[in-house]
């Protein structure tokens, strides 16, 4: 069980925000599979306030994506505090502070990870935030900017007394991004600090690496980025994994089902050209460790047309079923995988 402010989740396993990936057509697929805690990509304060850009997509996912939080990205106390108002006016339950976010251009406009190193800012937007609203308010830092993580840790034991009801921290520096390793250490380190929840992020790939992170840094939950591109099961299945409640490994027809039902999702919510443009990378992540990935993720970034991929895809589908089929026979080697991959793509 993971408590948020009044807000009580089952599971322990949160879902991340990422920004071109978590939108309505994956919380969709997702919404399918788990009902836990699962963030909206983030959302800049600017654009919901100056020009309501943002409006349509978090009507749409409060009115179907529950339960949810709202991550809100800038670094101007008002512009913050304006755009909690009007989530939370629109039926928002929860909101989330991006102190997190690490690509350059956020960076550069002083949002994001870069407020590490402006902690008494950091402070004021964590105040003004929380006082203009009546819903949890929780924040979302990294280690730090660069080597330093002073200016993290400042903000993660100055969070409760603002106000804020959790900390998601994730245990690499702005400059490290992805590289390396999450430092769980610094994580551990916090959560004995503080006593609002904090919830552990980084280098969580499987289930099992998930519950043994929740279990050896003695966070309230943790939570999942990367690890959930083209396995959105991840989530239920770690929560499973942590409530010991028994669970099987995915198939790959299951993989391949759930793709096609994203693909629908996406031109549904984004119509033929910009659904396209998105699932592609999605049906990449799907296939990955299957017969032939490599060479079918060319064809499908190849592809100029929704009709022609979908059909691509659904010969793949064939493919994989038949070689699953013979691999069980142990009859394939690998010419004669090439050559069925060549009688369903060619």
């Amino acid at each position: 069980m993971l408590k948020i402010g009044d807000r009580i989740f089952e599971s322990r396993i949160v879902g991340a925000p990422l920004a071109g990936v978590t939108d309505i057509a994956f919380r969709r697929v997702i919404r399918g599979l788990y009902n836990g805690l699962v963030c909206a990509e983030m959302i800049s304060s600017q654009s919901l306030v100056r020009c309501k850009s943002k409006l349509p997509y978090a009507k749409q996912i409060i009115s179907e994506c529950e339960p949810a939080s709202f991550q809100l990205l800038g670094r101007k106390c008002d512009l913050m505090a304006e755009s909690a108002k009007i989530l939370q006016g629109l039926g928002a339950k929860q909101l989330d502070i991006n102190m997190g976010c690490s690509v350059r251009k956020v960076l550069r406009q002083g949002e994001g990870a870069s407020l590490l190193a402006e902690p008494d800012l950091a402070i004021e937007i964590m105040k003004s935030v929380v006082n203009a609203v009546n819903i949890p308010v929780t924040v979302k830092i990294r280690k730090g900017i660069e080597k330093s993580s002073d200016g993290a840790v400042k903000i993660a034991l100055s969070a409760e007394d603002c106000g804020i009801k959790a900390i998601a921290i994730h245990g690499r520096t702005a400059e490290q991004m992805y590289s390396g390793e999450s430092d769980w250490d610094f994580i551990s380190s916090i959560k004995k600090r503080v006593s609002i929840p904090v919830i552990g992020n980084g280098d969580i790939k499987t289930p099992e690496e998930a519950v043994t992170k929740l279990n050896m840094s003695g966070c309230d939950g943790v939570m999942i980025g990367r690890g959930i591109l083209g396995n959105p099961w991840i989530l239920r299945d770690s929560d499973f994994l942590d409530r010991k409640i028994p669970f099987s490994p995915v198939s790959s027809e299951e993989k391949l089902k759930t793709a096609f039902r994203h693909f629908d999702f996406e031109i549904e919510a984004d119509g033929e050209d910009s659904g396209f443009k998105k699932i592609r990378k999605h049906l990449s992540w799907y296939i990955k460790g299957m017969p032939m990935a490599s060479v079918m993720r060319d064809i499908i970034f190849r592809t100029r047309k929704v009709k022609e991929l979908k059909e691509k895809f659904a010969k793949y589908f064939d493919f994989v079923k038949e070689f699953e089929i013979e691999y069980a026979k142990e009859k394939l080697s690998l010419f004669n995988v090439e050559q069925l991959f060549q009688k369903y793509l060619s």
